[in-house]
């Protein structure tokens, strides 16, 4: 247990920020007039400073709030990680990658002053106030980079570091809990085609268990029926008519979302979709012989280009305007909310990864696919600003897409027995559990993946690698 006070053995030599904000380091990050007005601002202001010691290292880091980099001085400092003030949002966890410098003005961080390399709680001590720096050990351990660095003498320290609470490297016992590994009850979402089907199994889990969630639809009388129905709480569910196949509506429901949550939101889930393959469906047309090259051809063709490009519109297009157009708020939510990163979850099929058939619906499993590609694209394109990107593929699930009704209550049924090794197809609990360990903190490790609920389905049947 680290001490209140330094003392030689316990950290590697380091310079107070007091004698280090008003001379240049070594070797400075900065430009020239950035370190002006940083040493014009710690001369005329108050300088508050901050303490975190990092396990791992064996090391105290100093900052002031003023965001000075100490560390090419050769200081125990990383640049920039984070710099606390009487308005910090620092959690009592430490820090976290969500947390930003602390911006004056501002009253809060400002963005871009993170470095990323030892901002996860478990690695870092709780930062705590109350400290106040000997000038006399200042001047004793005042060397870096081999240089003598005198302390500024004119130094008035604050009362900043009066006790140390180490965060523990390895969980304790409430931390691995259920509930605090899958709450979602600090989350806002937005799930499109959330009144049925897959959609209504994970916009009543959410609400469930206490999160806001934001349905899309083009029937807003069954939006209102899955709201009047389901929005019981703890939670609520709030009702968004819109058509996500278009690029307009897309943008629309994102400024409205924006109105209603200016702090943001943490979950969008692209689960809207259609399956146009009526005229070439096995289930419905019946099988073609696939060893006579004429009655597969004459079977596909019957399939028209309409079918094939409000497929795409819906189940591609769609999901990818949503997703640009929600971005902002998604990043929002991220930086509003520490310790927690925002998502988009793609729901996607096992369509998308088998290599049969599909049952006789390409321009379906097409789809799919697509989508799952497109999601590995954007996890990529947004892993800078921490929006994840996941997908959920699964296998037979009862909605309206494949029993073609639902009930009174927006709910489907599929009584027959499966062929997958469950014997039987998804269940609302199965989705619940899927979307609830995604959205939650246990979900957090997560990006880019895929996540296939199908009962054993790609066990048995030909399906690719992902």
């Amino acid at each position: 247990m680290a001490p209140n006070s330094f003392k030689s053995d316990e950290y590697q030599p380091l310079a107070l920020l007091s004698q280090a904000v008003v001379m240049p380091p070594t070797s400075d990050p900065f430009s020239f007039f950035e370190r002006a007005i940083l040493r014009v601002r710690c001369l005329l202001l108050p300088v508050t400073f901050a303490r975190i010691y990092h396990r791992d290292e064996k090391t105290w880091f100093f900052w002031d709030k003023y965001g000075l980099d100490l560390s090419s001085a050769g200081l125990d400092c990383f640049r920039l990680q984070a710099c606390i003030g009487k308005n910090s949002t620092l959690s009592d966890g430490g820090l976290t990658e969500n947390e930003r410098v602390f911006d004056l003005k501002l009253g809060e961080f400002a963005a871009g002053r993170v470095n990323s390399n030892v901002l996860f709680p478990m690695h870092i001590v709780k930062w705590v106030v109350g400290y106040q720096p000997d000038i006399s050990e200042v001047d004793e351990k005042a060397s870096a980079s081999g240089s003598e660095q005198k302390a500024n003498k004119t130094y008035k320290g604050k009362d900043l570091f009066t006790d140390y609470e180490e965060v523990e490297y390895h969980a304790k016992n409430e931390a691995l809990e259920a509930a605090a590994l899958f709450d979602v009850s600090h989350i806002t979402a937005v799930v499109t085609g959330g009144a049925t089907g897959i959609g209504l199994m994970i916009t009543q889990a959410l609400q469930s268990n206490g999160a806001k969630v934001y349905i899309t639809g083009r029937r807003k009388e069954v939006l209102e029926q899955t709201q009047k129905t389901y929005g019981t709480g703890p939670g609520s569910i709030h009702v968004l008519p819109g058509d996500v196949s278009q690029k307009e509506e897309a943008i629309r429901l994102a400024e409205e979302v924006g109105k209603k949550e200016p702090k943001g939101i943490h979950l969008l889930v692209n689960n809207a979709g259609i399956a146009e393959d009526d005229n070439t469906k096995f289930s419905s047309v019946g099988e073609p012989d696939t060893t006579d090259a004429k009655a597969l051809s004459e079977h596909f063709l019957k399939t028209e280009p309409q079918q094939w490009a409000d497929t795409l519109k819906t189940n591609v297009t769609g999901p990818y305007y949503m997703s640009m157009a929600f971005l902002p708020l998604l990043a929002k939510g991220r930086e509003t909310t520490p310790g927690y990163s925002s998502q988009i979850v793609n729901v996607s099929s096992i369509s998308g990864a088998m290599k049969g058939s599909s049952m006789g619906q390409p321009a379906y499993a097409t789809s799919k696919a697509a989508l799952t590609h497109l999601s590995r694209m954007i996890a990529t394109l947004t892993k800078d600003i921490k929006v994840r990107v996941n997908v959920i593929a699964p296998g037979l699930f009862p909605s309206e897409m494949t029993t073609g009704e639902s009930d009174e209550g927006n709910k489907s049924n599929i009584d027959k027995k499966m062929t997958n090794p469950a014997g039987r197809p998804g269940h609302d609990t199965d989705m619940a559990a899927t979307i609830l360990f995604l959205a939650g903190k246990g979900g957090l490790f997560y990006n880019g993946q895929i996540v296939y609920p199908d009962g054993g389905s790609t066990l048995i049947n030909p399906a690719i690698a992902n």
